[in-house]
């Protein structure tokens, strides 16, 4: 390639990446930004997560077929609420700490489910879960419960009430 074919190459190179890199809008940097954004994808999340059907029958034959699909449906909102908390910055040291708090919150959340898909999957229908099996729900139970913690400290540090958590199983409309 010669050398004015070479620049030009790169100067389109460079145009494309500073139109590409302009059109993103840059993240909000403030607690306030924060609690709204919080607030917005809390609603959404309620709302979407709510219409997610889980199967009622564990000795049904789709069973774990549709409760890995009511699982990936969850953890695709989780991955939305986490990239929502991500394009946003505190402007305070607990504003930073909230998020960073919720974005841990949301990878146990997300953790938690995959194992417990994980299980469902490959245990018979009716049968009980493997020794093994087991224990790694005894180990993702932690990781919730650290979860839930680490969300309610994220809302106390942001001043704002954290939401009540739905266990699941508690209710009656999932099953686990």
């Amino acid at each position: 390639m010669s050398r004015p074919t070479l620049g030009r190459y790169l100067a389109g190179i460079l145009l494309a990446l500073a139109v590409a890199l302009g059109s993103v809008a840059p993240a909000s940097a403030s607690d306030a930004s924060l609690k709204q954004t919080i607030k917005k994808l809390d609603r959404s999340l309620e709302k979407k997560a709510g219409a997610v059907a889980f199967p009622e029958d564990p000795k049904s034959s789709t069973f774990a077929k549709d409760y890995a699909a009511a699982t990936a449906k969850l953890d695709k909102l989780l991955a939305s609420y986490r990239s929502g908390i991500a394009d946003e910055r505190g402007s305070t040291s607990k504003g930073r700490q909230a998020r960073k708090l919720l974005m841990s919150a949301t990878s146990g959340l997300r953790t938690w489910l995959k194992t417990l898909t994980g299980v469902v999957t490959r245990t018979p229908a009716g049968e009980d879960a493997s020794a093994a099996d087991q224990a790694k729900l005894k180990d993702a139970a932690k990781g919730f419960k650290k979860a839930l913690k680490d969300n309610t400290r994220a809302y106390k540090l942001l001043g704002m009430k954290a939401p009540e958590p739905s266990v699941p199983g508690e209710d009656g409309t999932t099953a686990v």
